[in-house]
């Protein structure tokens, strides 16, 4: 996958299944290739601003949502762009927002978590858990333990 592809991906409004089997079986040499990618996508999506040296394509995208773009960070391509950032992030890329992975996009989120089996998840789930709150339900992470994607948090 190319960082136009991935951009692609993030932009297109699809089910959330649909980034998490773009990156399935993806080896992890390749997932750091797009993870700049991945969080420039995040950022300017979350935002609700393009860079100036961003796509046209992500330019139309942040600007057709208007003036107002306090509510960029609940869209669905941000949401999407999270899902990528931790299919190819690093720990410091996952710690740095709070990214959304509730409602339809859990299912996926977990999935890319146990595909993947990060070697940083252990120290990720004990920074999620020490936060005010967190989106991560029990029945995940008993779920990952049994997979042995990490250790008992």
């Amino acid at each position: 996958m190319t960082p136009e592809q991935l951009e692609d991906l993030i932009l297109t409004n699809g089910q959330p299944e649909e980034v998490q089997a773009a990156f399935w079986n993806m080896a992890e040499e390749d997932r750091k290739k797009l993870s700049t990618a991945a969080q420039k996508l995040h950022s300017q999506l979350s935002r609700g601003k393009a860079n100036a040296g961003a796509s046209e394509r992500l330019k139309a995208a942040t600007k057709k949502r208007g003036p107002n773009n306090w509510g960029a960070w609940d869209t669905t391509q941000t949401r999407r762009a999270s899902l990528a950032v931790f299919a190819c992030g690093p720990l410091s890329a996952v710690k740095k927002d709070r990214y959304h992975y509730d409602d339809a996009y859990r299912k996926a989120f977990a999935k890319i978590i146990e595909d993947r089996k990060p070697d940083w998840v252990d120290d990720w789930l004990a920074h999620e858990l020490e936060q005010e709150w967190s989106l991560l339900r029990f029945e995940t992470i008993r779920r990952w333990m049994k997979a042995g994607v990490c250790q008992k948090p």
